[in-house]
Parts: C-alpha cells; sequence; structure tokens
C-alpha cells in the first residue's frame, strides 16, 4: 500500500421494526507507484445486507459482497521468474459471495457491554486474472466490548 492511496466509501443503513439493511461501498484507488516502482490495481467493494431480529439482542443477517481488483501496474525488478505469483498480470479479478451469520447482544446474558458476530460464506461467481487460487468459503467470529 502507498501513502497516496485514496480510500472512498459511502454506506447506507436503515432499520424498521425488526427489520435492518444496508448498502455499502469502498475503494482503494492508487495514486502513484511505491517506492518499488508499482502500484496494486483499483478495487472497488460492493456490500448489501438484510438483517433481522429473531428476538431482542438476537439478529441474523444475510448480505452479498461483490468486488472489483485491477492488475498490478508497473514492475518490481526484484520480483521475477517463472511462478505465477511473479507476474502482475495475474493478480486480481472480480468476485461475489454470500454470507449468513448472526448477532448477539450480551445483555441477553447479563454481559450488557459486550456483543458476539459470527458469519460465514461462500463464493457464488469468481472471475480472476490469469492462474489464482480460487476462494472457497471463510467464517468469521468477533466478541466486541462497547465502552
Amino acid at each position: 500500500m502507498c501513502s497516496s492511496d485514496l480510500f472512498p466509501g459511502l454506506l447506507y443503513a436503515g432499520n424498521q421494526n425488526a427489520w435492518s439493511w444496508g448498502l455499502s461501498y469502498r475503494g482503494r484507488l492508487p495514486l502513484a507507484a511505491n517506492p518499488q516502482g508499482w502500484r496494486y490495481g483499483d478495487l472497488h467493494e460492493f456490500n448489501g445486507w438484510l438483517g433481522y431480529s429473531v428476538i431482542s439482542g438476537v439478529t441474523s443477517t444475510v448480505r452479498i459482497n461483490g468486488a472489483t481488483q485491477g492488475t498490478i501496474r508497473g514492475f518490481d525488478p526484484q520480483i521475477k521468474g517463472y511462478a505465477v505469483p511473479t507476474d502482475p498480470n495475474f493478480y486480481g479479478g472480480k468476485w461475489v459471495e454470500v454470507f449468513g451469520g448472526s448477532s448477539f447482544e450480551g445483555e441477553i446474558i447479563g454481559l450488557k457491554a459486550y456483543s458476539l458476530e459470527i458469519e460465514a460464506g461462500i463464493p457464488i461467481y469468481q472471475n480472476l486474472n490469469g492462474p489464482q487460487i480460487r476462494n472457497n468459503w471463510q467464517a468469521g467470529a468477533a466478541i466486541k466490548y462497547k465502552m
């Protein structure tokens, strides 16, 4: 990452009764090459989600994530060879993933300042630049503390 990258973002979110929803965009737009003479291609990532509060303090969600990542521009003379990772044209691509998750507010077990979030997803579309390892599935969890 270069210090002259631009990171635009935009978010819309709302809720009504037990339903919540949102749309977001974030980008990474390299404005100049790094000291090694190359820069990442532009990244554009979009998310859309829908949530439903099953009971007070427990929300289930579904999220769709899509992104485009451009190829690396430029060339680092210290990265060379015949392996796939050495070719800057074999970086990035387009993909869409779908996720399901839940969040649990700590107040339901007497820990008001805490929350637990879990999410797992799979790719439903991948068009990668050149031969790359495709995404398979992923999962994540977070415990949050609110001051």
